[in-house]
């Protein structure tokens, strides 16, 4: 869900494989011609579900999460999970 006013997303995610302990979702933001831009990452709240908060998608064409190790990385390691279009 985005608010514009508030320029946040609540991305909340269902039937995600499960991952491992020395891992983590990552969220990435999706601009046309533009490398992906990390969102951060996050972890489940439960078997295969997670949800997290993302700011600063103004002009943000969709978000991507992947499963990646622990630490953030600057670019998507892992396949991506799940993508979608953010009306921004």
């Amino acid at each position: 869900v985005y608010v514009p006013d508030e320029d946040t997303a609540v991305v909340e995610l269902d039937n995600l494989p499960v991952i491992e302990a020395d891992e983590a979702y990552q969220l990435w933001v999706l601009r046309d011609g533009a490398p992906p831009r990390s969102a951060g990452l996050f972890s489940p709240t439960g078997p295969g579900q997670a949800r997290t908060v993302a700011s600063g998608l103004r002009g943000a064409e969709g978000l991507a999460v992947t499963d990646q190790p622990r630490s953030s990385r600057t670019t998507p390691e892992g396949p991506i999970l799940v993508q979608a279009p953010l009306d921004a």
